[in-house]
């Protein structure tokens, strides 16, 4: 099923191309094979900001059930409601929250550019949003850990120190900064260093 978004005020329609199988055949004089035509057909669907959010959560619900079947696909697809929620309703408070669930997930699926991507949106477009202090140090950590990309983590996490010096995660990144490229051992060996000097 493939799925179009259209944006009208206050509403969302889903436009789903669905196709069924019409049996409709017929059997021939030579061997008695059955003919099947494919019609295709389109099923609407409005949604509000409201009964969106409605959707997402039982797709989020869907996903706790560990044994659930094609877990990937349905992580996948709950991305793009993620996405299409903040695309459709930007102002809508839980915009933000969404494009955060997003990067969050594309993490999980290991999607590192696409997870990049989505917290850098809310660094750029949801600045009063109060986890993009979070999203800014997550775009360092996995310049850090998963691409092995030390100059630009080190610009993710100056970044964070620059704009929010008194979050949390400030005197983290000033921390990771410490140890970009390291081995595990050799922050293990930096950690037992200090130890000892103190």
């Amino acid at each position: 099923m493939r799925i179009f978004f259209l944006d009208i005020t206050k509403a969302v329609v889903f436009v789903g191309a669905m196709f069924f199988v019409a049996g409709c055949g017929s059997e021939s004089t030579n061997g008695g094979e059955e003919n099947s035509d494919s019609e295709k057909a389109e099923e609407v669907i409005t949604y509000t900001p409201e009964t969106l959010l409605k959707e997402i959560q039982e797709m989020e619900k869907s996903l706790e059930n560990p044994t659930i079947p094609q877990k990937r696909e349905l992580t996948e697809q709950l991305v793009e409601f993620y996405l299409s929620y903040a695309d459709l309703f930007p102002k809508n408070p839980m915009a933000g929250d969404m494009v955060f669930k997003a990067g969050n997930q594309s993490v999980n699926l290991e999607k590192f550019d696409d997870a990049l991507a989505h917290y850098d949106r809310i660094d750029k477009y949801f600045q009063t949003y109060q986890k993009r202090p979070e999203s800014i140090y997550l775009q360092g950590f996995i310049y850090d850990t998963y691409k092995d990309e030390f100059g630009k983590a080190k610009e993710k996490y100056e970044r964070l120190i620059l704009l929010y010096p008194n979050h949390v995660l400030a005197e983290q990144a000033k921390q990771s900064i410490a140890h970009l490229g390291m081995s595990d051992e050799d922050i293990i060996r930096s950690f037992e260093k200090n130890s000892a000097n103190n």
